[in-house]
């Protein structure tokens, strides 16, 4: 039978907690606010460009629960519905019930980690 050290064992699992990898660094250094930067950034040169045409929800009073971060509009009649996230980011239970409704009703609704991710969608898109 093998006997373990409580103690030993915790230490053991703080220090590989402590060991990130150079991903997961990356991961816990890229917060919410820069994604939404850099896309909003990305947007602005697609909208001066006459690409495409999107506006911020403004979250806060009066505003609907779970609603996203921006709209876009595109040619051909596409509109869609953008919620950013940090990578590993999670939605809210009222984010996902937007997304549900949105969806029931045919509308597109991406959820994006990145610019890339962004870019890749929108290609796919079109």
């Amino acid at each position: 039978m093998i006997k373990l050290n409580a103690k030993k064992f915790n230490e053991g699992l703080k220090k590989m907690r402590k060991e990130l990898t150079p991903l997961e660094q990356y991961q816990q250094s890229v917060t919410e606010t820069k994604v939404k930067k850099q896309i909003k950034e990305y947007l602005y040169i697609e909208q001066a460009a006459g690409r495409l045409f999107h506006f911020h929800i403004l979250q806060g009073l009066g505003c609907f629960a779970g609603s996203p971060d921006r709209v876009l509009i595109l040619p051909k009649g596409i509109t869609i519905w953008l919620e950013v996230k940090k990578v590993m980011g999670k939605m809210s239970p009222a984010q996902k019930n937007f997304r549900e409704q949105c969806q029931n009703f045919g509308h597109h609704y991406l959820v994006v980690f990145s610019v890339d991710d962004l870019i890749t969608n929108l290609n796919c898109m079109l």
